[in-house]
């Protein structure tokens, strides 16, 4: 490669000028650029590319200024199929210029091959990270806005269950607890964690001091009602200070673990 850059060099202004001429001739390709400033700064990067190209030193501080290409090509937003059309163009371009003048062969037609598919490959990675980084991006804010829904979710939950002056308890489709608010445990004089996961008669049974045998018969019959998918219809006005129950199931078909009833007095 180093050999043929003696061959090629004379040739790079006129390739760059042949390069951008192609650029304008596409009008999509074109508009990515500013204008003609731009254009001949450019110009002049790729001739220097390809002095380096054709340099014969490709460490690790080549391998980085590739990839800094890469990721500028990122950052001005070039469609990424521009990458391939402008590297089969640089290839044609220097692949005629070694069979006609090198005397390599097709060893160095083989070597300038290879040495553009590596450049093509280091440059798409800033494609590939620039993508991952967006895609990581998207699922930071998708995460921050479902930590958000869900501490929303539980503020109205504590306000409107736990701090509730009403009594409520919710059962899964078995009848077993797996909600019970913090006026449950004031009115029944259950810990929470005496009643969580035993089912709702089995709970009431441990206590036979009367907090109602009507209260009781309509719990454990709820219970042990199959869920119907819909809301109950809400009870109808009751008088001030006057005992009220109401028992509800959700709209939506419940899974393991979530509550099919509730029950509030």
């Amino acid at each position: 490669m180093r050999a043929f850059r003696d061959v090629a060099s004379p040739h790079f202004v006129r390739i760059a000028q042949e390069f951008y001429d192609r650029i304008r001739q596409h009008e999509d390709a074109h508009a990515v650029f500013t204008g003609e400033a731009q254009i001949a700064r450019l110009q002049r990067s790729l001739v220097q590319w390809m002095e380096r190209l054709f340099g014969g030193c490709y460490d690790e501080a080549y391998f980085e200024g590739t990839a800094k290409i890469g990721r500028v090509h990122v950052k001005v937003g070039l469609p990424q199929r521009y990458m391939f059309t402008a590297m089969a163009l640089i290839r044609s371009s220097l692949i005629r210029l070694a069979d006609g003048s090198s005397p390599g062969g097709p060893a160095v037609v083989d070597a300038i091959s290879r040495l553009l598919d590596l450049e093509l490959a280091i440059m798409l990675e800033s494609y590939r990270d620039d993508f991952v980084a967006r895609l990581q991006h998207v699922e930071r804010l998708e995460r921050q806005a479902l930590g958000a829904s869900l501490a929303r979710t539980e503020h109205r939950y504590i306000n409107a269950v736990e701090l509730a002056h009403v009594l409520i308890v919710g059962l899964d489709a078995r009848g077993t607890i797996l909600l019970f608010n913090q006026e449950a445990e004031r009115v029944t004089g259950f810990a929470r964690d005496e009643v969580l996961g035993r089912t709702l008669p089995e709970v009431l049974s441990l206590d036979e001091s009367a907090h109602g045998d009507d209260l009781r018969a309509v719990l454990a019959e709820f219970a042990a009602a199959p869920p119907h998918g819909e809301a109950d219809a809400p009870a109808p006005p009751s008088l001030p200070n006057a005992l009220r129950i109401m028992c509800w199931t959700p709209r939506s078909t419940p899974g393991p673990g979530r509550c099919a009833r509730c029950c509030g007095t």
